[in-house]
């Protein structure tokens, strides 16, 4: 009809702002595709160095650890023999050179310890955690008399996990619980579970010396000591732990105690129906 208007006109051709936001997304997925690619490269680099860790692990529990047993123990035998021969001076040489091959060792055996716990698990089997536990505590009852340490444990459920390295795991806490106390005040240690599914939360809380928040964090990496020269240790006890834990598809931190000290928490996998 004549006179009418509103005619509407339909766009055929794409318009400068529709290329624009195809180059966009085509940049987009390149950069995407370039960081995957570089996420791959980067696991791989990890997978390699863990493999070297392992290896050297393995040559460093044979060809470092036996012969420095071998040297501690020739060493001795001079001691033992010589005794009476040697002056003051000689003996305090050979008292350093044993703590020295004793403090070398150490090392090497945990260092082998941290390489075994980053190992895959091939089989998990159900663990009665409560046994468990019940099982260090009576290795560690010496220890715990000496320091003048109670320790309590709550029920504890199965979880889904490798024996010898959760042995490993509550080991390390406890020790850790034991060895960093408070002088001249009784040392109170708990061990207690929140049963949860998938994940089970359990906790071991002391009343020690406690940590720095500074170092909630940096307390798991290797060779990192939060108190300094102040007590023994090379600093491979909690990342021993962290690793166990990783590896059982769990998480571990560290909590400030509202009566002093610390609380290590840790996630395990349940048991299966």
């Amino acid at each position: 009809m004549q006179g009418q208007q509103g005619v509407t006109h339909l766009r055929t051709q794409p318009q400068a702002s529709d290329h624009a936001a195809l180059a966009r997304l085509q940049r987009r997925n390149r950069e995407l595709t370039d960081a995957n690619e570089a996420l791959l490269r980067l696991n791989a680099d990890l997978l390699r160095s863990n493999d070297d860790l392992a290896r050297f692990a393995v040559v460093a529990s044979h060809d470092l650890a036996e012969p420095m047993r071998a040297t501690a123990w020739f060493i001795q035998l001079l001691e033992r023999h010589y005794a009476e021969t040697l002056d003051e001076r000689a003996q305090q040489w050979i008292t350093y050179a044993l703590h020295g091959l004793e403090e070398m060792t150490t090392l090497v055996d945990g260092l082998l310890l941290y390489s075994r716990a980053g190992s895959a698990i091939d089989a998990q089997t159900e663990v009665d955690t409560g046994v468990l536990v019940e099982e260090v505590v009576r290795t560690l009852q010496r220890a715990a008399d000496d320091a003048g340490a109670t320790i309590t444990v709550g029920p504890l459920p199965v979880v889904m996990g490798e024996p010898v390295q959760l042995r490993r795991l509550f080991q390390n806490l406890l020790s850790n619980a034991i060895k960093f106390r408070r002088p001249n005040e009784p040392t109170l240690i708990g061990v207690e579970c929140d049963p949860g599914d998938p994940l089970h939360c359990f906790s071991v809380t002391d009343n020690g010396v406690g940590i720095a928040p500074d170092d909630h964090e940096q307390i798991f990496h290797m060779f990192h000591r939060a108190h300094g020269e102040a007590f023994d240790g090379h600093g491979l006890g909690l990342a021993i732990c962290e690793r166990i834990v990783s590896r059982h598809g769990g998480h571990i931190w560290v909590e400030d105690n509202p009566d002093g000290g610390s609380r290590f928490l840790f996630t395990l996998p349940g048991d299966v129906e």
